[in-house]
């Protein structure tokens, strides 16, 4: 039982770990075109 808690918690750490990455992906994402609206205009 102690197992089968700590395998869950490490598993909801690493769920959050890859929820914060997908999080941290998106908002660069949308720094950047924000920052460089000229390159989207010239390059559609």
């Amino acid at each position: 039982n102690y197992s089968f808690l700590a395998s869950f918690i490490l598993w909801c750490i690493d769920g959050l770990h890859i929820y914060c990455l997908l999080c941290v992906i998106s908002q660069y994402q949308v720094l950047r075109d924000l920052q460089e609206p000229h390159f989207v205009i010239l390059h559609p």
